[in-house]
């Protein structure tokens, strides 16, 4: 299961989380989160993205920044599901898998 951006619009993180996993078919794998692909990539799209809505910024920081991920990793620690969170360059994801 992959989602894009998605995320961030939840208001229930432990609910939709928690119904992703169970849908899963064994050894099934989630990618969900929200990025920009590279660093170049980033601050291009965030260059002109600024240059349209002065506010953009602080939008993108809000879902990418240190909050939400420690909300994210929080939620996620609290069910017990076997996940990764990848936060570099890429974005903020994270990755399930459920067992065989």
């Amino acid at each position: 299961m992959v989602s894009r951006g998605s995320v961030f619009f939840w208001e229930d993180l432990a609910r939709a989380f928690s119904e992703i996993y169970r849908v899963l078919a064994p050894g099934g794998k989630t990618y969900v989160g929200g990025g920009f692909g590279t660093a170049e990539l980033r601050d291009s799209i965030a260059a002109a993205m600024t240059k349209e809505n002065p506010e953009w910024k602080s939008f993108r920081d809000k879902n990418l920044g240190p909050d939400n991920r420690a909300r994210i990793a929080g939620v996620l620690a609290g069910l017990g599901h076997r996940h990764r969170i990848i936060n570099d360059d890429s974005g903020l994801w994270v990755m399930m898998e459920k067992g065989e």
